[in-house]
Order: structure tokens, then C-alpha cells, then sequence
């Protein structure tokens, strides 16, 4: 036997050889075409998805932490390029090592002030919706020897004094605070001051508010009530980058416009008098900048600062998967009980046919949601188990349709001659069911799968929307954190992962078209 020979036989009995012509015969329609060409497209989306985002996202899209220095509820950055006006994001970091020092004489002691400057251009119409300050693990040195270094009452981490001066020459403080030492050891006869956790500093008001209203007061000629005003009535982002304009005259009707120009931020380490510091160079690992802007990557941001791009596009495997999960078990049970209860007949087969109108009568939505919502209460911490609880419940619910269609085919295929001369030869019911039966049906199961792939992303989507499946970075979870925040007028939150859906189910129906013209040549046109 030849090589090629004994390939096409291989390939015969893994049923390549079909898949080949009827992936020919699919791609002759036009249907077809586009439906396979949209479906590379779909898969090569989500293989790259798996590839490139990391194991954990799941568990990232949840730790809120992690988008803090993305702007909250924003569009994409591509309109601003369709003439719509908008501030872009702006993150700076300065090296630990880039540092200045001033001296301070006290009474007693010089204090050494270690600060870090950078300057920010504000060239936009728009205001930057945010302010954020990240200072990575805090170093310094006490100069004296500690007398009780294992309570830590002699030692405290700086004072920590964040400033801006803007364009027009007002200078507010932002910040003015001291860190919890988290770590402190004695080196030679010194105290090692070491905070080592990350510091995220988000300005919520301006601290010297008296100062900075007398100063819009002298330049603006514009009486502002800042006390009340922030946190209420303006934004620390409006304050900050703007200047006051007063509708009617009185501090009460007081917008802001942006102020282009320059902006210098200035941070501090200032250090008690009684316990002067010294540094330990650098003092700082880093201190990272960031200028919210008023728009965000690919697909704007939600409600939490999440990077909607990135949920979308981890989106496309889980999709696929809800997919062609549930119709590949779909249709494998469907088939293969349809397959035994017409061959068989009797009581197996009036057993399964009653099993099948059973549960073809129960209502599958409230189902879906009693077990969708006690799996939830289950596997709170899990939202992976709670999905393939879910796809599990969709599975056994749903096989019964194509069970049906396939024991009327079977009834049929059973009387063949083919078939009659198998038993004559003393083939066993079991090779007759697989090898002469069933792959008579596989062309119409095929078609029925691919049918049945939008069904189950559409009906996962809508548990999704409903409430049943969250914390799971999905396009229905998307929707449903949506709903949830009432963005009805937030289009970049609701547009596109709708619309993903509704590409992805067109995908497979174009190409169950072609399958079904294939399966009934009365659908063929000349």
C-alpha cells in the first residue's frame, strides 16, 4: 500500500476528506464566503487575545486599583481626530534620582527639603478630568541613633507637600501629608525609614482655598466660594487647570474655562525639626505624574477607569467558547441519543422521546436564572465555575430539538440496504450507529451546531445583562455594568459590545445559510 493511499484512508476515517468538500461546497455561495472570511477574522482575534493578555485578566479587570491612573468614563481618543475637542492622557515619571535639595534652618537644626519638579502644557480648550500622583517606596535615613527603635515612637515618614504653580502665577497646594512607615530598621546605629508599598495620591481640594480665592479675586476680579465649592460644585480638575468667569456677577453663578499655558508641579519630603533626616540616595524609587485626559485608548473608558478596549478584545475568546462549546455539546448529545432512539425503537425509544417533551416544556430563562443565581451565591469568588455552571445547564436543556429531527432521519437511514447488510455480516449495533448511520446525519447536525452558536452567545450575553454573570470581563457583563451605572448617553459603553455580538451571530448564520442549501438542494438557486 502506497503512502498516499494509506493518508486518504486516514483521512476518509477522521472525516477530513468530507470537511474538505464541504468546506468547497460552503464557499461556493456568497453567504458562505463572507461568513467563513468573517469567522478567520473572529478566531484570529481571540487566539491573539489568549496570547497576548495574561492569565490573570480576569482578576485584573476586577482590582480596581489597577485602572486608578485611567481617567473614569471617558470616549475613545479617535474622536478627538473627527474634530471634537479633548485633552489627551499625560504620564511623566521622574527618575528617584533627578531630586533637589533646599535647606531650612530651624531653630536648632538645618532640615534638608528634598523635592521633585516637572512642568506640564495644558494646549487644549478641554479641561483634564484628573489628577494623580504614584511615589514608589519611600527611603530615608534618620541621622541620630534610635533609643527605641522597635515601637517607632521616635521616628515618623516625611511630610509629603504637593504644589502646582499655574500659568498665571498662582501656586496651590494640592497635598499635605505623612505616609505610614511600613518598615524600619536599624543600620548602624541610624533608623531606615522605608515605606514600601506604592503611594497613590489623588488631590481632592486645593488646602490653601483662602489664598487662592483672594488671588482670583485680584486677577479675574471674580469672588469664588471655594470652601463650599469643591467636591460640589467644581471639580478639583476645573480649579486646578482653570480659571473663573462669573455669569451673573456673583459667587454663586461662577464657571471655569481652561487656562493654556505652563503648569510646574513641585513635590516635597520636608522633615520634623526634632528628628532631622537625611537622605538615602536616590530617597525615592520613582514619582510617576499623571494628567487625566478627557479621552482614553481605543474604546474609552467605564465608570471605574477600565480600559473598555482591553474587555472587549478579551471579549472575542470567551465568546467564541460560550459559543462553540455549548453547540459542539449541543448537537454531540442530540445526535447521538437521536441516533440511538430511532435505531433502537421501543421502550428506549419512548422513554427518550418523553424525556425530550419533558424538557422541552420546561421554561428555560427562569431556570437559567435560579441556577445561574445560586451557582453566583456558590462560587462568589469563581466567576469561571458560575459560567460553566450556566453552559452546563444550557447543554442539558437544550439537545432535545435536534434529538427529535435526528431519530426521524435514523428511522428513515435504519431500512437502507446498506445498513440491512451490515447486520447480515454480524456487525454490532454500536458500529451501525457510528460508522452507517450517523455520518448520514452529520451534514444537518453540522448545520444545526452552527446555528446554534449565536443562541447561546446571545442567551449568556442576556444572563449577563441581567445580572446572573458578573465580574467576568464579557461583552455581556460590558452591558450589563452599563445598565447597571444608567449610561444611556455613554455610546462607547453600549455600542460596541452590542454590536460585537451581533457580528459574531451574523458570522455563524451566514455561514448556516450556505450549510442549509447544502443539506437541502430544494434551497439551491441555479
Amino acid at each position: 500500500m502506497s503512502k498516499k493511499t494509506g493518508m486518504e484512508k486516514i483521512s476518509k476515517r477522521l472525516g477530513l476528506a468530507a470537511l474538505k468538500e464541504g468546506f468547497k461546497e460552503v464557499w461556493r455561495y456568497g453567504t458562505g464566503k463572507v461568513g467563513i472570511i468573517m469567522l478567520i477574522v473572529l478566531v484570529s482575534i481571540a487566539i491573539s487575545a489568549i496570547i497576548v493578555l495574561p492569565p490573570n485578566f480576569p482578576a485584573l479587570w476586577n482590582n480596581l486599583k489597577a485602572w486608578q491612573e485611567n481617567p473614569k468614563l471617558v470616549p475613545p481618543a479617535w474622536i478627538a481626530y473627527l474634530g471634537v475637542p479633548a485633552v489627551f492622557q499625560y504620564e511623566h515619571t521622574i527618575p528617584g534620582s533627578q531630586y533637589s535639595v533646599n535647606m531650612t534652618i530651624t531653630k536648632y537644626y538645618t532640615v534638608p527639603v528634598l523635592y521633585y519638579t516637572t512642568n506640564y502644557n495644558l494646549k487644549s480648550k478641554v479641561f483634564p478630568t484628573g489628577l494623580l500622583f504614584e511615589i514608589s517606596k519611600i527611603k530615608l535615613l534618620d541621622r541620630y541613633k534610635a533609643y527605641n527603635i522597635n515601637t517607632g515612637e521616635r521616628y515618623k515618614a516625611p511630610t509629603i507637600i504637593i504644589t502646582v504653580t499655574r500659568p498665571d502665577g498662582i501656586k496651590m497646594v494640592l497635598y499635605n501629608g505623612a505616609p505610614s512607615i511600613l518598615f524600619q530598621q536599624n543600620i548602624s546605629g541610624a533608623a531606615y525609614i522605608y515605606v514600601t508599598q506604592p503611594l497613590y495620591i489623588s488631590p481632592t481640594n486645593v488646602l490653601n482655598a483662602d489664598q487662592v480665592q483672594e488671588e482670583f479675586k485680584k486677577l479675574y476680579n471674580v469672588t469664588v466660594n471655594l470652601a463650599t465649592g469643591m467636591g460640589n460644585v467644581y471639580k478639583i480638575s476645573n480649579i486646578v487647570f482653570g480659571k473663573p468667569v462669573s455669569i451673573s456677577g456673583s459667587a454663586s453663578n461662577v464657571t471655569f474655562e481652561p487656562l493654556e499655558g505652563s503648569y510646574t508641579f513641585s513635590i516635597y519630603f520636608v522633615t520634623l525639626p526634632s528628628f532631622p533626616v537625611q537622605l538615602a540616595a536616590p530617597p525615592v524609587d520613582s514619582i510617576k505624574i499623571v494628567v487625566k485626559g478627557s479621552v482614553y485608548g481605543l474604546m474609552g473608558t467605564d465608570s471605574n477607569g477600565r480600559d473598555l478596549a482591553l474587555g472587549l478584545y478579551y471579549g472575542f475568546p470567551v465568546a467564541l467558547s460560550i459559543g462553540l462549546v455549548v453547540a459542539f455539546l449541543d448537537t454531540l448529545i442530540g445526535v447521538i441519543v437521536g441516533a440511538i432512539s430511532g435505531y433502537y425503537g421501543g421502550l428506549v425509544d419512548e422513554f427518550i422521546q418523553r424525556t425530550v417533551d419533558v424538557m422541552g416544556n420546561i421554561p428555560l430563562l427562569p431556570i437559567l436564572i435560579i441556577i445561574g443565581e445560586i451557582a453566583r451565591q456558590i462560587y462568589a469568588n469563581n466567576p469561571v465555575l458560575v459560567i460553566w455552571v450556566i453552559l452546563l445547564t444550557i447543554v442539558i436543556f437544550s439537545w432535545g430539538g435536534l434529538t427529535i429531527v435526528i431519530r426521524s432521519m435514523t428511522l428513515s437511514i435504519k431500512g437502507e440496504q446498506y445498513v440491512e447488510a451490515a447486520k447480515c455480516l454480524g456487525a454490532s449495533n454500536k458500529r451501525i450507529i457510528f460508522l452507517h448511520i450517523i455520518p448520514q446525519v452529520i451534514p444537518y447536525a453540522v448545520a444545526s451546531m452552527v446555528f446554534s452558536v449565536p443562541a447561546a452567545i446571545l442567551t449568556v450575553a442576556g444572563l449577563a445583562v441581567l445580572g446572573i454573570i458578573q465580574n467576568f470581563p464579557s461583552w455581556g457583563t460590558i452591558l450589563a455594568n452599563a445598565r447597571a451605572n444608567a449610561a444611556i448617553t455613554d455610546w462607547w459603553w453600549i455600542i460596541p459590545p452590542g454590536l460585537l455580538i451581533a457580528i459574531t451571530s451574523l458570522t455563524f448564520v451566514l455561514i448556516g445559510m450556505a450549510l442549509e442549501r447544502i443539506v437541502e438542494p430544494r434551497l439551491r438557486t441555479r
